[in-house]
């Protein structure tokens, strides 16, 4: 079950006075990875074992991709940041996929800190306008649910 006031400490951390919650609909996020290039992906996780109860609170963030970030191009970094949103789709989503906008970014929060068994975690994924001559390359598989 969703947190609202975990979302909103979330959103206040960093600033951000306006979100609002999204559908992740396919054609909506082919439109933010066509736009913007993604700036970076973070995963927090909350470690059981430190923190016990109080896991769900406490959290922990690791930048897990962005340019140059493990030798990634940026066409690296935007092709496995789609892979994972494509795949998160997957799972229940209703008021845990939040859209918002700060410093001339846009930023989509997924909140999941309830969801899995092997580990909880959030994600941010920011995303900065794409950049001239840098295009989004999509799989056949990709192209084929455009049709």
């Amino acid at each position: 079950m969703v947190n609202r006031k975990l979302v909103t400490e979330e959103m206040k951390k960093r600033g951000i006075t306006q979100y609002k919650t999204i559908v992740p609909s396919l054609s909506r996020l082919k439109k933010l990875f066509c736009r913007y290039e993604v700036e970076t992906m973070a995963e927090c996780y909350y470690d059981a074992d430190e923190y016990g109860a109080d896991q769900i609170c406490v959290n922990n963030w690791v930048d897990l991709l962005s340019e140059g970030l493990w030798e990634m191009s940026q066409s690296d970094v935007d092709s496995t940041a789609w892979y994972f949103v494509r795949k998160m789709r997957k799972y229940p989503h209703l008021d845990r996929w939040y859209l918002c906008k700060g410093n001339g970014c846009w930023g989509l929060y997924i909140y999941g800190r309830d969801m899995w068994e092997e580990g909880y975690r959030d994600f941010w994924i920011w995303f900065r306008p794409r950049r001239k001559g840098l295009h989004m390359k999509w799989s056949r598989k990709d192209k084929e649910s455009e049709e």
